[in-house]
């Protein structure tokens, strides 16, 4: 028995890498402000036993992200739901070259992930973003397909 209780504790953990792709809705004529890019992503997940996870991300965008001559960072925490596909809702907050963004927003997200070797899970998934709850518990009605964006990680068990 202490034999299953060992296997079952082991890799309720996982610390990863992965990157993010995001794009403007519309097109921006302002010099400097890039149109689309790649965020940088430190991610860990704690497995809430067989069906939910607990996600903290912590996101870092180069040089020139929405007019920052910075690099800007977004922490944000995500609860998802399901197996190898899975969905989740999730809450960030942007620190630009100012500080702290003057409010959260929120995400869906909606993914698959696999076990590709024994502890190692590849993570493919696509966000929505929306600055306020509202716009998220009304996305069946409302989602545009221009504000989604796609992630990609690698955690291990740890």
């Amino acid at each position: 028995m202490s034999l299953m209780t060992g296997m079952a504790m082991a890799g309720e953990n996982r610390l990863g890498i992965g990157a993010h792709y995001w794009k403007t809705v519309d097109n921006v004529d302002v010099q400097d402000i890039q149109e689309d890019g790649l965020a940088y992503v430190l991610t860990y997940q704690r497995l809430l036993g067989d069906l939910f996870r607990l996600g903290l991300e912590l996101e870092y965008y180069p040089d020139e992200f929405v007019g920052s001559t910075d690099a800007a960072y977004s922490p944000q925490a995500i609860l998802t739901a399901g197996g190898g596909l899975y969905a989740g809702l999730g809450v960030g907050m942007g620190y630009y070259e100012d500080g702290w963004a003057d409010e959260p927003y929120f995400l869906l997200r909606g993914g698959l992930e696999i076990e590709l070797l024994p502890g190692i899970y590849g993570d493919i998934h696509l966000n929505y973003r929306a600055e306020t709850f509202d716009d998220v518990t009304n996305a069946n009605e409302e989602i545009d397909t221009d504000v989604l964006t796609v992630g990609v990680a690698v955690r291990f068990d740890y």
